[in-house]
Formats: C-alpha cells, sequence, structure tokens
C-alpha cells in the first residue's frame, strides 16, 4: 500500500469512529454521518508526527500540530507536513472516488480539500544572527567606556560611555 493510501485508511479508520470513541447504535451513526463531535487525529505522514482536531467535517486550524506550539522547528515540520498530507489527501480522495458513493466520504473529501486550501503552515527558521565587525568594534568600545566610567565617575567619562553605548 502506498503512503497516501495509507494515511488515507488511517484517516477514514479515525473520523468513521473505529476507535471505539462513539457509543453503538442509531446515535452513534447520526454523530459519526454528521460529524458532531470533535474528534482529535494523530497520524504519521512523511516521517512526521501530526496531529489535529475536527468538528462538522472541517479541520479546526489552530488544532493543527497544536501539541508542538512550545518548540517553533517542530511546530513548522509538523504543520508543514500537516499541510502536505491535507493536500495529498484531497488529491487522493478527488482521483479515486469509490465504487459506492457515500455520504461520509462526500464529507471527508471536502473536509480534505478544504484543508488543504485554506490551512496555512507556519513558517519558522531560527539561526544565530549575524554579527559584523562594526558591530564587534561597537561593542568593545561601549565595554571600554563602561570600564573606564567604573574607574573615573567624572562627568566627561559619564557622557562618553553614554555617547559610545547609545541604542546597546
Amino acid at each position: 500500500m502506498d503512503p497516501i493510501s495509507a494515511v488515507f485508511a488511517a484517516l477514514m479508520d479515525t473520523v468513521a469512529g473505529v476507535s471505539g470513541q462513539l457509543s453503538e447504535g442509531a446515535t452513534s451513526h447520526i454523530s459519526d454521518t454528521a460529524g458532531l463531535q470533535r474528534q482529535h487525529i494523530e497520524m504519521q505522514y512523511q516521517g512526521q508526527s501530526v496531529d489535529f482536531d475536527t468538528l462538522h467535517w472541517r479541520v479546526i486550524d489552530d488544532s493543527v500540530c497544536a501539541e508542538k506550539i512550545q518548540n517553533a522547528t517542530l511546530h513548522t515540520r509538523c504543520s508543514q507536513a500537516a499541510s502536505k498530507l491535507f493536500s495529498a489527501s484531497c488529491q487522493e480522495m478527488t482521483a479515486n472516488p469509490p465504487a459506492l458513493p457515500s455520504q461520509r466520504h462526500a464529507s471527508l473529501t471536502r473536509m480534505t480539500c478544504n484543508a488543504a486550501l485554506g490551512y496555512r503552515p507556519s513558517v519558522g527558521n531560527i539561526q544565530w544572527a549575524e554579527v559584523s565587525g562594526a558591530d564587534q568594534l561597537a561593542e568593545a568600545e561601549c565595554n571600554a567606556a563602561t570600564a573606564a566610567l567604573l574607574g573615573n565617575g567624572t562627568l566627561d567619562a559619564l557622557q562618553y560611555q553614554r555617547r559610545v553605548c547609545a541604542g546597546r
């Protein structure tokens, strides 16, 4: 089974309530078919763990990768994988409709395609700032002026230190 089909099958199973979160009987069927209960979905896609919530056959944007929000790098990777997951699922479901059309498949296709169009992944890149030679020289001069001020508390030393260290 190719990765897209595996993700699609996992998504179908989760959304369909196979996990046993819904009670049995007519209430379960109606609730499941209408997407009335908020469901949390976690899956692997392209080696990345992706999680999101659905309600009323819509992906709740704020819930996508919410468990990783405290780590910008992980959240960026997860949200970009989620965006690719939604797009790939939409393409797969649109290109390969079931032999017997169902309301559930139509709702799931609409949900994933809406998520593919509407969800915007976070883009973050954390790196060390480049420090120029001029910045290093200005910092060294400020440090020297501050040290001179500690040894010599004259008004001239204070004014020089303030002028050299302005904006730091």
